[in-house]
């Protein structure tokens, strides 16, 4: 996989992980949907609000900025790190998905899926996201 395509493979999951976080949300407050006993991720629309892309793409280029490297690099180091820590695979998919998590300040993080020492040296920023940033009128908010 090139750089890019890794770059937008974790840009893509870190938008699954905010979009599963705000709808997850929105459905305990105004929806219809039962999620009890379910896998979020498994339940949600195949397709994210717009706005989650955008604080994923912001997010990507946070983690550029604060660590001086591509995307792509960042996640090949970060696994380098992780040696035999953690306890996911290490994949485009889990490094985006945790660190949008760890982003919003959820339970888990890249200490997860990668272990203390990928955890300790990957900063990751805090990015708040919900859906009060829809603009998406799929989702509408009762009056």
């Amino acid at each position: 996989m090139s750089k890019s395509e890794t770059r937008c493979e974790i840009i893509r999951h870190m938008a699954r992980a905010f979009f599963a976080s705000a709808w997850a949300d929105y459905e305990e407050e105004f929806g219809d949907t039962n999620l009890s006993g379910c896998d979020v991720m498994d339940v949600m629309p195949e397709v994210p609000e717009p706005s989650a892309v955008c604080a994923a793409f912001e997010l990507c280029v946070r983690l550029e900025k604060q660590h001086g490297m591509h995307l792509a690099d960042l996640f090949a180091k970060a696994v380098e790190m992780a040696g035999d820590e953690g306890d996911r695979p290490k994949t485009p998919e889990m490094f985006g998905h945790y660190a949008a998590m760890g982003a919003m300040g959820h339970g888990v993080n890249l200490h997860d899926a990668l272990g203390s020492r990928t955890a300790r040296w990957v900063d990751v920023p805090w990015r708040e996201y919900g859906h009060f940033e829809w603009a998406d009128d799929r989702f509408p908010i009762p009056a």
